[in-house]
Protein backbone atom coordinates (compact mmCIF):
# COMPACT_ATOMS: atom_id res chain seq x y z
CA UNK A 1 0.00 0.00 0.00
CA UNK A 2 1.36 3.34 -0.67
CA UNK A 3 1.22 6.73 -3.06
CA UNK A 4 0.66 5.06 -6.87
CA UNK A 5 3.69 7.49 -8.23
CA UNK A 6 6.33 6.28 -5.52
CA UNK A 7 5.19 2.55 -5.83
CA UNK A 8 5.83 2.64 -9.42
CA UNK A 9 8.92 3.80 -8.80
CA UNK A 10 9.48 1.36 -6.48
CA UNK A 11 8.28 -0.97 -9.35
CA UNK A 12 10.98 0.04 -11.70
CA UNK A 13 13.75 0.17 -9.16
CA UNK A 14 13.06 -3.44 -8.62
CA UNK A 15 13.10 -4.30 -12.24
CA UNK A 16 16.06 -2.76 -12.69
CA UNK A 17 17.88 -4.79 -10.12
CA UNK A 18 16.38 -8.06 -11.67
CA UNK A 19 17.27 -7.33 -14.58
CA UNK A 20 20.73 -6.19 -13.75
CA UNK A 21 21.18 -9.56 -12.11
CA UNK A 22 20.19 -11.86 -15.13
CA UNK A 23 16.65 -12.42 -13.49
CA UNK A 24 13.50 -12.83 -14.90
CA UNK A 25 10.59 -11.43 -12.05
CA UNK A 26 7.15 -10.37 -12.03
CA UNK A 27 6.30 -7.16 -9.66
CA UNK A 28 2.50 -6.79 -9.07
CA UNK A 29 1.67 -3.02 -8.67
CA UNK A 30 -2.14 -2.93 -7.78
CA UNK A 31 -3.71 -0.21 -6.58
CA UNK A 32 -5.18 0.20 -3.02
CA UNK A 33 -8.08 -2.30 -2.42
CA UNK A 34 -7.04 -4.20 -6.11
CA UNK A 35 -7.63 -8.20 -5.69
CA UNK A 36 -4.58 -9.76 -6.76
CA UNK A 37 -4.72 -13.49 -7.91
CA UNK A 38 -1.92 -15.83 -7.50
CA UNK A 39 -1.60 -19.55 -8.50
CA UNK A 40 1.07 -21.82 -6.58
CA UNK A 41 1.56 -25.09 -7.80
CA UNK A 42 2.27 -27.67 -5.03
CA UNK A 43 3.20 -31.34 -5.71
CA UNK A 44 1.31 -33.22 -3.23
CA UNK A 45 3.03 -36.34 -1.59
CA UNK A 46 1.64 -38.27 0.99
CA UNK A 47 3.31 -41.11 3.15
CA UNK A 48 1.68 -43.96 4.32
CA UNK A 49 3.51 -45.54 7.39
CA UNK A 50 2.75 -48.17 9.69
CA UNK A 51 0.38 -51.11 9.50
CA UNK A 52 -1.07 -49.55 6.51
CA UNK A 53 2.66 -49.10 4.91
CA UNK A 54 2.90 -52.83 5.62
CA UNK A 55 -0.39 -53.90 3.44
CA UNK A 56 0.96 -51.80 0.95
CA UNK A 57 4.39 -53.02 0.62
CA UNK A 58 3.00 -56.71 1.05
CA UNK A 59 -0.05 -55.97 -1.40
CA UNK A 60 2.23 -54.35 -4.06
CA UNK A 61 5.72 -53.62 -4.49
CA UNK A 62 7.15 -50.88 -2.55
CA UNK A 63 9.96 -50.15 -1.31
CA UNK A 64 9.82 -50.20 2.46
CA UNK A 65 8.24 -52.81 4.82
CA UNK A 66 9.53 -54.16 8.52
CA UNK A 67 12.77 -53.82 8.99
CA UNK A 68 15.28 -56.56 10.69
CA UNK A 69 15.13 -53.98 13.73
CA UNK A 70 11.65 -53.98 13.91
CA UNK A 71 11.42 -50.59 12.77
CA UNK A 72 7.99 -49.41 11.36
CA UNK A 73 6.90 -49.68 7.85
CA UNK A 74 7.39 -46.74 5.37
CA UNK A 75 6.19 -46.73 1.66
CA UNK A 76 4.86 -44.09 -0.92
CA UNK A 77 0.88 -44.54 -1.08
CA UNK A 78 0.97 -44.71 -4.78
CA UNK A 79 3.98 -46.90 -5.50
CA UNK A 80 2.51 -50.12 -3.07
CA UNK A 81 -1.18 -49.62 -4.40
CA UNK A 82 -1.86 -50.46 -8.11
CA UNK A 83 -3.66 -47.84 -10.55
CA UNK A 84 -7.28 -47.96 -9.11
CA UNK A 85 -6.44 -49.63 -6.36
CA UNK A 86 -8.36 -48.14 -3.10
CA UNK A 87 -6.67 -47.34 -0.28
CA UNK A 88 -8.71 -46.75 2.85
CA UNK A 89 -6.74 -45.09 6.17
CA UNK A 90 -6.17 -41.83 8.11
CA UNK A 91 -4.90 -38.85 6.34
CA UNK A 92 -3.10 -36.47 8.94
CA UNK A 93 -1.54 -33.52 7.98
CA UNK A 94 0.62 -31.54 9.81
CA UNK A 95 2.02 -27.91 7.99
CA UNK A 96 2.43 -29.15 4.40
CA UNK A 97 3.57 -32.99 5.48
CA UNK A 98 0.50 -35.51 4.84
CA UNK A 99 0.74 -39.16 6.36
CA UNK A 100 -1.65 -41.99 5.83
CA UNK A 101 -1.93 -44.26 8.67
CA UNK A 102 -4.28 -47.10 10.19
CA UNK A 103 -7.11 -45.48 12.73
CA UNK A 104 -4.71 -48.17 15.03
CA UNK A 105 -1.84 -46.40 14.38
CA UNK A 106 -2.98 -42.70 15.35
CA UNK A 107 -1.60 -42.29 18.57
CA UNK A 108 1.65 -44.48 17.62
CA UNK A 109 2.53 -41.60 14.99
CA UNK A 110 0.91 -38.80 15.98
CA UNK A 111 -0.09 -36.45 19.21
CA UNK A 112 -3.63 -37.25 17.84
CA UNK A 113 -6.37 -39.43 20.00
CA UNK A 114 -9.26 -41.13 18.40
CA UNK A 115 -12.93 -41.60 20.13
CA UNK A 116 -15.88 -42.58 20.59
CA UNK A 117 -18.86 -40.34 19.90
CA UNK A 118 -22.24 -42.29 21.06
CA UNK A 119 -25.67 -40.79 20.20
CA UNK A 120 -29.03 -41.52 21.17
CA UNK A 121 -32.22 -39.38 19.62
CA UNK A 122 -35.23 -39.16 21.88
CA UNK A 123 -38.38 -39.12 19.85
CA UNK A 124 -41.54 -37.86 21.86
CA UNK A 125 -44.62 -39.46 20.88
CA UNK A 126 -48.09 -38.22 21.76
CA UNK A 127 -50.01 -41.22 20.31
CA UNK A 128 -51.71 -43.64 23.39
CA UNK A 129 -50.91 -47.07 22.87
CA UNK A 130 -54.38 -49.14 22.65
Amino acid sequence: HGESTEMGRMKSALQRRFENEGKSIEIFNPKNCETVSMEFKVDKHVRAVGRLAERLTSSGGASGGKGSSGESASASASAGAGAGERVSGLLVQKGFKHTLLDAEDLQTYTQLSANTVLQKQIIPIQIPFV
